[in-house]
């Protein structure tokens, strides 16, 4: 038997329940309350979902950490613009550190006293 669960973009009904089960089990997880506005739920509807359900759950959790507010809205969700599908797994470092190494620093047989 073979089931077939066609990606999340594909099933936009699903989004807004499983937003809101990510959100009550994170919720329980910070210990704090936790809720999505209407416009939030609508937001998430909206977003294509490359990442499928696991993407979802991380733009949840994400938003909830970068916020202490019980009920989270949409501008919580664009406090950290998505990745771009290039960028993805490069992360802050790649893209912020300088091409050339730091230099090493010195020893403490190789520094001269204070």
């Amino acid at each position: 038997m073979v089931i077939t669960l066609p990606p999340l973009r594909e099933r936009e009904d699903d989004i807004a329940p499983l937003a809101r089960h990510f959100a009550a089990r994170l919720a329980q997880r910070l210990g704090r309350p936790l809720a999505l506005a209407d416009d939030a739920i609508a937001w998430l509807t909206q977003q294509p979902w490359p990442g499928n359900v696991r993407e979802l759950e991380n733009a949840i959790e994400r938003a909830a950490v970068l916020n202490e507010k019980p009920l989270l809205e949409q501008k919580d969700f664009q406090i950290v613009p998505p990745l771009r599908i290039g960028e993805r797994g490069q992360g802050v470092r790649a893209r912020t550190e300088p091409s050339n190494p730091p230099s090493r620093m010195p020893s403490a047989s190789q520094s001269s006293p204070p």
